[in-house]
């Protein structure tokens, strides 16, 4: 019997450590989109006028997150629907704001969690600070991006994106992408 019960509890250990997610203000990244969004929705967060101008595969939110107003851009595979990918998005005239609120949330993010962190490019060239998100046993969860991009394009200046993207549910994603080729 004591036995039994060493295989089971050493069950439920496996799938507890192999279930653990990024979270996203307290809200696993995983799960269909439409149970996603109802939890930001409970947060108080709502469908931004941006969302109609988006393709399959994502939903734009606005609200409020670090007690600034924000869009959050929410990624889903199409296909499951399965989210995999949240992008904060706050939107400045001045650099020098998001300078001072990313040197903020990335002092946050260093004393919360543990992780390694690292410096890169995005696509257009702007400087991007990564940080690798584990877990007590040292499992990957994710990664947190941060940078600040030009945003003249749009008229508005500027905007800081940070993007919780979940390790499982991306690999899960791409895997099924690239199921389509």
């Amino acid at each position: 019997m004591k036995r039994v019960l060493m295989i089971i509890f050493a069950i439920l250990m496996t799938v507890t450590v192999y279930s653990q997610h990024l979270k996203f203000m307290g809200v696993p990244i995983d799960g269909n989109i439409n149970s996603f969004a109802a939890k930001m929705t409970a947060k108080g967060f709502t469908i931004s006028p941006r969302n109609k101008y988006t393709g399959p595969g994502v939903r734009v939110m606005r609200g409020t997150f670090f007690d600034q107003s924000a869009d959050i851009w929410i990624s889903y595979n199409t296909s499951t629907k399965n989210v995999y990918s949240v992008r904060v998005q706050f939107y400045s005239g001045d650099r020098d704001v998001c300078e001072s609120f990313m040197k903020d949330i990335k002092d946050i993010i260093e004393s919360k969690y543990t992780c390694i962190s690292d410096t890169g490019k995005t696509n257009a060239g702007d400087d991007v600070d990564i940080y690798f998100i584990v877990n007590e046993e040292k499992t990957l969860l994710g990664y947190i991006y941060i940078g600040i991009d030009d945003a003249d394009s749009m008229d508005i200046g500027y905007n800081l994106n940070l993007t919780y993207q979940d390790w499982k549910n991306t690999e899960k994603n791409e895997s099924s992408r690239s199921n389509d080729i």
